[in-house]
C-alpha cells in the first residue's frame, strides 16, 4: 500500500484522526516544498500548497479550458 500511495501521481498525505500527519509522498512534499522531514508529525493545517505550486497549477487547470471563471491563489 505504500508504494502505491508513494508512487501515485497526485499530492498524498495521510493523517491520525487528532490531525497528525504521518505520511507524504514526494508529490505532497513538492505541492508544499518542503522535505517529509518537515511535514511528518506535522498537523493538518501544515499542508499548504508553495504559492508558485498553487499559481501553476491553477494555470495548467485555466489553459485546459476546465474553469470558464476567474481563478486566484
Amino acid at each position: 500500500m505504500l508504494s502505491f500511495l508513494e508512487n501515485y501521481p497526485a499530492a498524498v498525505a495521510v493523517f491520525e484522526l487528532d490531525g497528525t500527519m504521518v505520511f507524504v509522498n514526494q508529490r505532497g512534499c513538492d505541492f508544499t516544498n518542503k522535505s517529509k522531514e518537515e511535514l511528518i508529525g506535522k498537523r493538518v493545517q501544515d499542508f499548504v500548497a508553495d504559492r508558485a505550486m498553487a499559481e501553476s497549477i491553477i494555470s495548467r487547470i485555466i489553459s485546459k479550458g476546465y474553469v470558464e471563471t476567474e481563478m486566484s491563489v
